[in-house]
């Protein structure tokens, strides 16, 4: 029996950490600014899950459109649908 990590194909791992990471630090009580100062000890936490959530979303649309492009497009089962807002983002 090999020991092997579970991985479905073409799933886009690097979001899927990224959301975890930004999860995991919204909850911890190691911050980089302590909590204990009110207003400015809460916007580090915002500041880092927002960049996270914002990597992950701009890293999945990504892939997403990378597979329309191969033709490997995901599908929802039937019935459901999905909505995602696309945000432009100025280079």
């Amino acid at each position: 029996m090999e020991n092997r990590p579970i991985q479905a194909p073409g799933r886009p791992w690097g979001t899927i950490v990224s959301l975890l990471t930004a999860l995991i630090y919204g909850a911890s009580p190691i911050d980089i600014i302590p909590d204990l100062i009110p207003l400015l000890g809460w916007s580090d936490d915002v500041a880092v899950v927002a960049t996270l959530v914002t990597y992950a979303g701009v890293a999945y649309l990504r892939w997403k459109r990378g597979q329309a492009a191969a033709g490997r497009a995901p599908h929802a089962p039937k019935g459901t649908e999905s909505h995602i807002i696309e945000t432009t983002i100025a280079k």
